[in-house]
């Protein structure tokens, strides 16, 4: 799966909100590419039990094995991407709502670890096609980052040179 994003963050003390824009790549089994592009160049890159993470001036790469964080961080996330989080129930708990041209699903954290950092994560899925068209990601302390997709491309072949760590 292959598309490009916009992602605006409204944060509560501050009054205007920032929007960055990038690209998003993901392929089986557990490899994502998550990266900005505009304002601002950075890059996430998840590859089995490695995490890069930066820009042209400063780089990490985690091992998630040995760090708890990153791990839970990229485990929410890969499982958001590949849906199983919709059936995981001991991570969350899961509404389904039928809306005009989408569905709309609700995940409310129930472990204490992610009531840390998520209030609920809403998904909406195009009715027409099923994918992912919109994600909200509110916080604990009520901040808010949506995200929109679009030009989403799935069932091809992408270079693995995408997910590899630098």
């Amino acid at each position: 799966m292959s598309c490009s994003f916009v992602q605006t963050k409204h944060i509560s003390l501050l009054s205007d909100k920032m929007v960055s824009e990038g690209n998003m790549y993901y392929s089986q089994p557990g490899k994502l590419r998550w990266e900005y592009t505009s304002p601002y160049k950075y890059l996430f890159i998840f590859n089995g039990t490695k995490v890069y993470v930066g820009n042209n001036s400063k780089k990490d790469v985690i091992d998630t094995n040995t760090n708890k964080v990153f791990k839970e961080v990229a485990r929410i996330m890969m499982n958001t991407v590949t849906g199983k989080a919709l059936s995981n129930t001991s991570d969350f708990t899961v509404n389904v709502e039928d809306a005009q041209t989408s569905w709309l699903i609700t995940l409310v954290p129930k472990k204490k670890e992610l009531k840390q950092m998520f209030a609920k994560i809403e998904m909406f899925f195009n009715k027409n096609n099923n994918m992912i068209s919109e994600l909200n990601i509110v916080e604990k302390n009520k901040d808010k980052t949506n995200i929109k997709f679009s030009d989403i491309s799935t069932n091809k072949t992408l270079n693995a040179n995408l997910f590899a760590i630098p």
